[in-house]
């Protein structure tokens, strides 16, 4: 079917207005902050020297075991360690921690562990013993059963790194604090460091 002159001028202002709209979009799209978190490290417990405990040790028979380090209850115990701060990540966005264990024995009732972590950017210049940011919160309360896999809920434990920046990080259970409500052994299978989100670009 042929279309007369009138027909065709509107189809060809129609297909020029969609052309514009989606080029608009993709425009838009493309100059939009991108807020998924792009990279990772996890640190496993093979990786980190123990902070006033039993150094990493193995749980479970192989081939089914993994390397764990200790967190007694009532104690104040961990594992300290450095890394390096993935080359893919945006600059100057917060970087978070969420420590990777399983409990020694089952509890049918919600409670939760303490955590503390110190954190230092070790910039060029910057003293290596100096002090860092600590950054102290209560873990997940849930049931605990026996060696199932617990994944914290991330925390922000620097308000800004770098691609490239080398961080000096001392994670503990505060076992003895109140609010630690947890009897058994936390055995730390490792830390899951990603980066966060950042308010400043708009990415909430």
């Amino acid at each position: 079917m042929k279309l007369g002159p009138f027909a065709s001028a509107v189809a060809v202002a129609f297909l020029l207005a969609v052309t514009v709209s989606l080029s608009a979009t993709a425009q838009e799209q493309s100059t939009k902050p991108h807020c998924a978190v792009s990279a990772s490290v996890f640190e496993q417990s093979q990786q980190l020297t123990n902070d006033g405990g039993p150094g990493p040790s193995r749980q479970g028979v192989l081939p089914n075991a993994i390397m764990e380090i200790d967190l007694a209850d009532a104690f104040t115990l961990g594992a300290f360690g450095s890394f390096q701060v993935p080359r893919n990540v945006k600059p100057e966005r917060p970087l978070l921690a969420s420590p990777v264990w399983n409990p020694s024995f089952t509890d049918s009732s919600s409670h939760s562990v303490v955590w503390s972590m110190d954190a230092l950017v070790l910039s060029a210049g910057v003293d290596v013993t100096a002090a860092g940011t600590t950054t102290q919160w209560i873990g997940d309360s849930s049931p605990k059963v026996a060696n199932q896999t617990q994944i914290e809920t991330a925390v922000p434990i620097l308000s800004s790194v770098r691609p490239g920046d080398v961080v000096r990080f001392d994670l503990r259970r505060l076992g003895s604090d109140r609010n630690d409500s947890y009897f058994g052994n936390a055995h730390l299978m490792g830390i899951d460091f990603r980066e966060g989100p950042n308010d400043r670009l708009g990415c909430g």
